[in-house]
Parts: C-alpha cells; sequence; structure tokens
C-alpha cells in the first residue's frame, strides 16, 4: 500500500508543478483552480489513497460506483457525478455527490428538483446549454 501511495504522491506533484506552470502563463493563481481527480477505473482502495494524498474533490461517471465509493470514504471527500446522469438515478446521486456536472436535460431537472425536495438537499449542478443553436456547447454553474 506504501509503494502505491508514494507513486500516487509523485504523480500528483508532477501534475501540481505542470498546473502551476499554466496557470503562470495564463496569468492565473494554482490556488484558484480545483482539481478533480477522475476515479474512473479505480477501486475503492486506490480511490480511499487519494485524500491522504491531498486530493479531496474526486469525480466519478457511474452512479453505483460513485455511491459504493462515497459511502467508503464517507466524509473525507466532495464526489462530482461526471457522467451521464439517467432519471431513475438521481436519487441515488443526490444522497452520494456534492455537485453534479453533467445535466443536459429539463426533464431530468424536473426530476432532481422533486427528489431534491422530498430529500431536503440542495446540489449544485452544472448545466449544458445550447445559446447559439449551432451546436457550441457551454456550461454555466448554479
Amino acid at each position: 500500500m506504501e509503494h502505491r501511495k508514494k507513486l500516487i504522491q509523485g504523480n500528483i506533484e508532477r501534475f501540481r508543478e505542470r498546473l502551476a506552470n499554466a496557470c503562470d502563463k495564463a496569468g492565473r493563481s494554482a490556488g484558484d483552480v480545483r482539481v478533480i481527480a477522475v476515479t474512473k477505473y479505480v477501486d475503492e482502495y486506490i480511490a480511499a489513497l487519494l485524500p491522504e494524498c491531498g486530493l479531496h474533490d474526486l469525480g466519478e461517471n457511474r452512479v453505483q460506483n460513485l455511491r459504493s465509493k462515497a459511502i467508503a470514504l464517507q466524509d473525507k471527500v466532495r464526489w462530482h457525478m461526471i457522467g451521464h446522469l439517467q432519471r431513475n438515478k438521481v436519487r441515488m446521486v443526490l444522497e452520494n455527490a456534492h455537485e453534479i456536472h453533467s445535466v443536459d436535460s429539463v426533464r431530468l431537472v424536473r426530476r432532481m428538483q422533486l427528489d431534491a425536495e422530498s430529500l431536503d438537499t440542495n446540489v449544485p449542478v452544472m448545466l449544458e446549454v445550447n445559446i447559439s443553436g449551432e451546436g457550441i456547447q457551454v456550461r454555466f454553474q448554479t
């Protein structure tokens, strides 16, 4: 376990150096950038190492995987749902995610509103909105 943690920590340090360089070139502070590590292909064991290495925002694209990892890590991280979200899985996501990045329909928003009210919760979402009518997608956070 310690070997994997050192490997992950080294990768994170190299990434943060690259991020800092990119931010310097863009005239931004690296501290203003929120890094979300995606746990798409790793198990709960590896995901549990990420907060120990300083990554506390984790993203998952499958609802069942988000749920099992959120249960395993409890309050150690902020979970982000980044994959396609089906209406029948909204409640599970609202119970486990801190932000949802994949809201792409009015029907999904309506389901989220109903389930959020019944759970008495409020989860920030990012909406995909086509404002030009030409196939360009713009994301707004609410």
